[in-house]
């Protein structure tokens, strides 16, 4: 029966138009694929790929500290100066908080943190080797040793933040932190001003980029962040929508540090909170990519989805983007081209964890021999070792998808036929 089919599959490649069955497979997946992506995205102006420009990029990432297993106070181990000149690390409340340069680079700025990990362990080693970094999203201290540390570093939070939700109420002010001995740690991301007209127009208007990153960054990040703790975490703060205007720029606070587990979920976060400011920066009224962004969410749904970090309402909201994304996305914008976008459905589906094994610690003190991951920046990472992966969890899709491709691209009927009769 098998050879059977494909005898007539063959024959059928040298018929006329109006009996080739090849034409007819043509057409109806390509009618099928445009109809099911109508269902998610409904283009109402052609939308050329984003001109990525530069944006300076930073972040002040917390992670706590711990001896005998029990979490301690950072300044049990870090001076009230903090530690370092250039990439430091300073005492912020119970927590440490990494302070790298910036750069517009990803590379140069995992560089920078790694300088700052470098100076960490140094400190380690010359203070307490029985001090070890945790990264936890939320951790709970001890009553003794919360009354332990000094009053600056019992308090909740340092400069108010702001928030785009009309809803919102800044629930920290409410809480005394000497009965709340619950801290969470952030990985807040800076975009910064590069003297690029239209990059620097982008992050004077904090509130409309905001609202971009929720959709982009915030909600995507609740796809790979599934620590229940988050939930706990934005009672206090990290909630949809929460910012700073710095002097350099704009200071989106809506993550938690899950990022620092590694440099290729670095410089994710990084990439596409980039691509955030660069729609916003190349919108005008003839290709309005934000207006086109706005239309495909509920922006109620994106703040819900955050806030509660509820996984299937973020992933329908990714869905309801992600044709648009596609369409935007290049060699500049690679995230989520098309064939990295299928390799983050697996990326998504294996969760963090699962990618992710090593210490971060030890990850980031790595050489690039000792740990290729450090190496690897997210577009790097997501073709060479998830793609990979998933092509050996799913073979015969794999062999069938890489055919229909070259049946796509080719004409060639003789082409055709040693494809399709290839094992």
């Amino acid at each position: 029966m098998k050879q059977l089919i494909i005898i007539l599959l063959v024959i059928s490649a040298f018929l006329p138009k109006k009996y080739n069955i090849w034409y007819y497979i043509g057409r109806l997946s390509n009618k099928i694929w445009k109809n099911i992506s109508n269902l998610f995205y409904k283009e109402t102006i052609e939308l050329p790929h984003i001109v990525s420009q530069q944006v300076m990029l930073g972040c002040d990432p917390e992670f706590f500290l711990e001896k005998d297993k029990k979490i301690i106070g950072s300044e049990k181990l870090i001076k009230r100066e903090g530690l370092g000149e250039n990439n430091r690390i300073i005492i912020d409340g119970v927590q440490a908080e990494l302070n790298p340069n910036p750069s517009t680079c990803r590379q140069v700025l995992a560089s920078n943190i790694q300088s700052c990990f470098h100076q960490l362990d140094q400190e380690i080693k010359k203070k307490d080797k029985g001090i070890t970094p945790n990264f936890s999203t939320l951790i709970e201290v001890n009553e003794d040793e919360l009354k332990s540390l000094r009053k600056e570093s019992r308090i909740l939070g340092c400069a108010p933040s702001k928030n785009i939700d009309p809803n919102f109420k800044d629930t920290i002010k409410l809480i005394d932190p000497e009965v709340y001995r619950k801290r969470s740690a952030g990985g807040h991301i800076h975009l910064g001003k590069t003297n690029i007209i239209k990059i620097d127009r982008a992050l004077n208007k904090p509130k409309r980029l905001i609202t971009i990153m929720d959709i982009i960054v915030g909600n995507t990040c609740v796809l790979l962040d599934r620590d229940p703790g988050n939930i706990e975490r934005r009672k206090t703060y990290g909630k949809a929508g929460e910012y700073r205007t710095p002097p350099h720029g704009v200071e989106y606070r809506t993550l938690s540090n899950f990022w620092l587990r590694s440099y290729p979920l670095m410089s994710f976060v990084t990439s596409i909170s980039r691509l955030s400011v660069n729609i916003l920066s190349n919108s005008t009224k003839k290709q309005n990519y934000e207006k086109e962004l706005l239309k495909l969410v509920n922006m109620e749904d994106i703040r819900k989805a955050i806030n509660e970090n509820d996984f299937k309402l973020a992933l329908k909201n990714f869905k309801k983007i992600r044709p648009f994304l596609n369409k935007i996305s290049n060699k500049t914008n690679a995230a989520f081209t098309e064939k990295n976008l299928e390799a983050f459905d697996y990326f998504i589906k294996k969760g963090i964890d699962h990618w992710f094994k090593l210490d971060p610690v030890k990850h980031w003190l790595a050489s690039r021999e000792q740990d290729p991951m450090r190496a690897q920046g997210w577009e790097t990472f997501i073709i060479s070792t998830v793609k990979k992966d998933m092509e050996k969890e799913y073979p015969i899709r794999t062999m069938f998808r890489k055919k229909f491709k070259k049946i796509k691209r080719s004409g060639n009927k003789k082409i055709i036929i040693r494809i399709m009769l290839l094992p």
